[in-house]
């Protein structure tokens, strides 16, 4: 795939390594994006959510409620 945007993202990478401000490389422009896009994007979702919903999924006892169900969800026995 070949996206300006992931070219950028590669140079990006590619200069931080090479100057040491990055510790670790990152296989592609494309797995940094993917990395980061639910950090960008999550929160973003919650709010239109919230509005959706009528809750506010930000709070705190929003996430610790998630968690808590997301964490027997997935290991239920």
């Amino acid at each position: 795939m070949h996206s300006p945007f992931v070219e950028m993202i590669r140079t990006v990478v590619r200069r931080g390594v090479e100057s040491g401000d990055f510790q670790v490389s990152v296989p592609s422009g494309a797995t940094l994006h993917l990395d980061r896009s639910p950090r960008v994007l999550l929160p973003l979702q919650q709010r239109d959510l919230s509005v959706i919903f009528g809750r506010d999924l930000l709070k705190q006892e929003a996430k610790d409620e998630r968690l808590e169900h997301m964490v027997a969800l997935c290991w239920r026995r």
